[in-house]
């Protein structure tokens, strides 16, 4: 564990934003923080199964929520369509 010491504790990103100290810096909002990572990974070349146990998830639903908002993620790292880098298209 990155954060904590119990596998059961949730939201502890937003606990450690809300008690760091940052000056002039905007808010950071974790749920954002974590689909733009999802994102990310999405359009590697990387297993969904990898995906899902780094992400904690189980089951592909929040993927899939994410899915149609990948078209902006896509042009921004010049890769075709989500399910070409889905399926490993954009090697």
């Amino acid at each position: 564990l990155v954060i904590g010491t119990k596998l059961d504790r949730r939201n502890t990103a937003a606990r450690a934003v809300e008690k760091a100290a940052l000056y002039k810096v905007p808010h950071i909002e974790p749920a954002r923080l974590r689909a733009t990572w999802l994102a990310d990974v999405m359009t590697d070349t990387i297993p969904i199964g990898l995906i899902l146990t780094a992400a904690g998830l189980k089951s592909a639903r929040t993927l899939a929520e994410l899915l149609p908002h990948l078209d902006a993620w896509l042009d921004h790292k010049q890769l075709t369509t989500s399910t070409d880098a889905l399926r490993g298209g954009a090697r």
